[in-house]
């Protein structure tokens, strides 16, 4: 069985783990996106909400009218939201329990975390029905 993997620019997640780096509170971006296969998501772009309900160095969550934005911002553009990147600083990048119940109950496609330790930072992606973390291509 071909391992599934996600398709990212190398410079939107660099960015990503830059604010990670740099946030002693949980960083979030939504991925805006295609499923183009089983196998294959393709980001091509990330959205960081502006507002949050919640926002600490353990959890992080979107307000629901940040939500509500992000998912109109994504219909406009033609494409959807197909899953969320967030930051576990100074804690290892693993799918927590909490993660993992709000990826299947918000339908996600996609989930990841990157670790910070000091100014290093680890980077997964997985989906659902599977615990191994995918292959990351860069485009």
């Amino acid at each position: 069985m071909k391992r599934a993997s996600v398709r990212i620019k190398r410079a939107q997640l660099e960015y990503f783990r830059a604010l990670a780096r740099n946030s002693k509170k949980e960083v979030l971006a939504y991925f805006l996106g295609d499923v183009v296969s089983p196998e294959l998501a393709v980001v091509k772009q990330l959205y960081y909400p502006k507002e949050f309900s919640l926002q600490t160095a353990c959890a992080v969550t979107a307000s629901p009218e940040e939500t509500a934005k992000i998912y109109a911002a994504a219909e406009s553009l033609g494409i959807r939201v197909i899953g969320t990147i967030h930051s576990h600083p100074d804690w290892v990048p693993i799918l927590s329990p909490t993660d993992y119940k709000e990826h299947i109950k918000m339908g996600d496609r996609l989930s990841a975390v990157v670790g910070v330790n000091g100014r290093k930072t680890r980077v997964y992606f997985w989906v659902a029905e599977s615990a191994l973390p995918l292959k990351i291509e860069y485009n």
